[in-house]
């Protein structure tokens, strides 16, 4: 069956690109923002605006050495060649504080947008592909990245070194090594709404952590689920093991082991979401965990559902493995088969307002500007190795992998209104999203 490649699908996002550029600077009244059309030194407060496109080689494109700047993209993409950074908000000399970058495309970087050393600062509607680290930040405290998109490169969203107290939200990071990464003494970050699928190794990881990090409503290809953990890694299971007999699952699996490190991995709290309309008494739903020792199934001591939020959860877990919502087989016979059902669909352009972290579709924003998104999924493999790290070794990140971006020394380690946007391009776009949507359906 012919499908549609998603790299074509993602050539949409040029569209409103197009009228992002095509648009005027909107900014607050009286203000005036610097414009920018090449690699430069930002080194002074200040609103900045890029005006097109940049390629560079440039070890560092857009640099920011300035308290209180707002770098707005304006939809535009800062390209490199697979080394430097795209985007570094650099206090190596002197924490810096109030940054902001938003609206921007960067590729091909070793790391696309890189704080270092940042207090308060914000990294908003950016999309960061085919780098080893698409939005990193290091030794930075109070950081929001928000509707990030993350693909196609080693590690997602990832902070290391130290970085405390951010909030990860409405992200995605999807098709990449890892996913959401948080390493190197960096806890109490909060993870909240947001997507992690179609990740090669793990879609949540973290290790080498003295602290917990809290994760609410995570969306996998086969489950929501919400945590708080130290040195934990997440992903989907579409393949976990048989069933009991007297046992029927809804597809809803997630394998969450210890990713070790020099710290021990907990879990405190564990949560699966459900959807309405699942053919089963959600009253009698359980939580139930099967070891990748020996891919039994039991249940979760305390395991507790609250219909009216649709949740099953429990508190102080001991084991690690594949979780899965679980309820009593009619007649005492398994009613669904024990193997996820597919996930494997082509992907499928849909039109969204805001963030979709239903279990059954994955959103990939095709661009900063815009809610057109893109529908994927993921099967996901399973861990069979039992050292101190429950994760393979094979698939936790090496220097190569993450060039060094969590434990390397190098230096590099309220935003204004930023451009308009043409109604008509973006009409433009949705159309052509529903035309392909469409053609896809019929494919089907």
């Amino acid at each position: 069956m012919n499908r549609p490649s998603i790299r074509a699908v993602l050539l949409l996002g040029v569209l409103v690109c197009v009228g992002a550029i095509a648009s005027p600077v909107g900014l607050a009244a009286g203000q005036t923002a610097t414009t920018v059309d090449s690699c430069t030194t930002i080194d002074a407060p200040g609103e900045y605006v890029l005006t097109t496109d940049v390629a560079s080689d440039d070890a560092r494109c857009i640099e920011i050495t300035a308290s209180d700047v707002t770098f707005s993209g304006g939809g535009h993409t800062v390209s490199g060649n697979g080394s430097g950074y795209g985007v570094v908000a650099d206090g190596s000399s002197g924490l810096l504080s109030n940054v902001t970058v938003e609206r921007l495309v960067a590729a091909d970087w070793s790391r696309g947008v890189f704080y270092l050393g940042v207090e308060n600062g914000t990294i908003a509607d950016t999309i960061t592909r085919d780098s080893t680290e698409g939005v990193g930040i290091r030794a930075s405290r109070r950081i929001t990245i928000r509707n990030a998109t993350a693909y196609d490169n080693a590690l997602g969203i990832a902070a290391g070194g130290d970085s405390t107290n951010n909030t990860v939200r409405d992200a995605i990071a999807v098709e990449n090594k890892w996913g959401i990464h948080f390493e190197l003494d960096s806890g109490d970050n909060t993870v909240v709404d947001s997507v992690a699928r179609r990740n090669t190794r793990w879609g949540y990881y973290a290790f080498r952590n003295e602290r917990s990090n809290v994760i609410e409503n995570l969306s996998l290809d086969t489950a929501r689920i919400s945590f708080v953990g130290t040195n934990i890694a997440a992903r989907a299971d579409a393949t976990p093991a048989a069933l009991p007999d007297d046992r029927r699952g809804i597809g809803s699996y997630a394998q969450v082991v210890s990713a070790g490190g020099r710290s021990s991995s907990s879990l405190s709290s564990f949560t699966m979401q459900y959807a309405d309309g699942m053919g089963v008494d959600e009253s009698a739903l359980e939580l139930w965990i099967s070891s990748l020792d020996d891919q039994v199934w039991t249940t979760v001591d305390g395991s507790a559902v609250n219909t009216s939020a649709n949740r099953v959860s429990a508190t102080g877990i001991e084991t690690f493995g594949t979780f899965g919502l679980l309820a009593l087989s009619e007649n005492g016979a398994t009613t669904m088969t024990t193997t996820q059902r597919s996930t494997t669909t082509a992907p499928t352009l849909i039109e969204a307002t805001a963030i979709t972290t239903e279990a059954s579709s994955t959103t990939r924003r095709t661009d900063p500007e815009s809610s057109t998104t893109v529908t994927t999924t993921q099967t996901a493999t399973s861990a069979t190795d039992s050292t101190t790290s429950l994760a393979p070794r094979s698939e936790q990140p090496t220097t190569d992998d993450t060039n060094a971006a969590s434990t390397g020394t190098d230096a590099a380690t309220t935003s204004g209104n930023g451009p308009g946007f043409d109604p008509v391009v973006a009409l433009l776009a949705l159309l052509a999203a529903v035309v392909l949507a469409v053609r896809h359906g019929r494919r089907r």
